[in-house]
């Protein structure tokens, strides 16, 4: 039971680099296990265990590949939020109406949350740290 689409996505993309294809854009729709000790009930041993939908979005290497027109440029943080931004504009909820935060994460530098005006978390994006 997984707790994180992250590593997944990593482990496909050290599989398709170590085949000499670094330029790649991968997505995953998957289910995520988590534990909240406050929703624990006497006799309901998984009333305090809960399942959630998500998307995860991997970009690395080359944005487009080289032609005459354009010239080699690396995909950035950037690339991965408009990914985001589109994927939330094509479900209706535009984004004058969240609010960014910054966000520290043991895993994922210059990370970003989306959230609602409300407080409702809708995506974490960031770039994974090199340990």
């Amino acid at each position: 039971m997984r707790q994180s689409l992250l590593f997944g996505g990593l482990e496909s993309i050290a599989y398709n680099i170590n085949r000499k294809h670094a330029d790649l854009k991968l997505y995953e729709f998957g289910n995520c296990y988590h534990y909240n000790a406050e929703n624990k009930k006497e006799g309901e041993t998984l009333a305090a265990y809960s399942e959630n939908f998500h998307l995860g979005i991997w970009i690395t290497g080359q944005q487009h590949g080289a032609s005459w027109v354009t010239a080699d440029q690396k995909s950035s943080f950037y690339d991965l939020k408009a990914y985001v931004d589109n994927i939330l504009q094509r479900m209706g909820i535009h984004s004058e109406k969240l609010n960014i935060v910054e966000h520290q994460d043991d895993l994922l530098s210059d990370a970003l949350i989306v959230q609602t005006s409300g407080g409702k978390q809708l995506a974490v994006m960031g770039i994974v740290l090199l340990k």
